[in-house]
């Protein structure tokens, strides 16, 4: 899987540079690649359950942009997510659903580590400010759309291939602070801070709603 995901990161690349090289620099148009570190962590709505350690993970994909105005842009993109959570446990009765072991009882006590592999797409209004020298201040808000397609947890030292605990479909509400860094013509390094929360219930342990919130480093470039 590692293996795989990089090679999807490497033909990402050069498929934004291909691209860019057929937009003049007075296009409409702005593509670029990201590689976001991220920190994750579960927030639950009730007191059976409490967010534990958070886990660290990792949002990559491509990006592009639509100027509206000379300022303002539309954004979306495609990407992939990889983070995750823990769940400590309360109180006794709730169980991990897993693709091959059936459903295995978490005791209270224990603490469930929860990693997730989905789909994303971004859709955000991007802002920027006025250039002052090579450099270039942004600001990002909108809604990050992620369909899991793979999940696992790991329950007292063993591993789980778990399946159905994340929900099918989440939609994050997401924003990021940052700079560009101007590397001539439409070309620029970005570097920031992103952060994204959960709408609705992402994780099903079993009673109530449980939230996941991410912050991390936007590290980029754009064409």
């Amino acid at each position: 899987m590692k293996k795989t995901f990089f090679a999807l990161i490497v033909l990402l690349t050069f498929a934004a540079a291909y691209a860019a090289n057929a937009i003049d620099n007075n296009s409409r148009y702005i593509l670029g690649v990201h590689v976001d570190p991220m920190l994750s962590w579960f927030a639950p709505d009730n007191n059976r359950f409490s967010g534990s350690a958070a886990s660290i993970g990792m949002n990559a994909g491509i990006e592009f942009e639509y100027k509206f105005a000379r300022r303002y842009s539309l954004l979306s993109g495609a990407a992939i997510d990889l983070r995750g959570g823990s769940l400590a446990y309360k109180r006794d009765g709730y169980k991990l659903k897993s693709r091959y072991d059936g459903k295995i009882d978490v005791p209270a006590g224990k603490t469930l580590d929860t990693r997730l592999r989905a789909f994303s797409v971004p859709f955000a209004l991007n802002m920027r400010a006025i250039e002052i020298g090579y450099t270039t201040f942004f600001a990002t808000a909108g809604l990050l759309v992620s369909v899991p397609f793979y999940e696992d947890a790991k329950l007292e030292g063993t591993s789980y291939r778990s399946s159905g605990m994340y929900s099918p479909l989440f939609i994050n509400y997401m924003l990021r602070l940052g700079v560009e860094y101007s590397l001539g013509g439409s070309s620029a390094i970005q570097a920031g801070l992103v952060f994204d929360g959960s709408f609705l219930n992402m994780y099903r342990p079993g009673y109530g709603a449980t939230d996941m919130y991410s912050i991390g480093l936007r590290l980029g470039f754009v064409f």
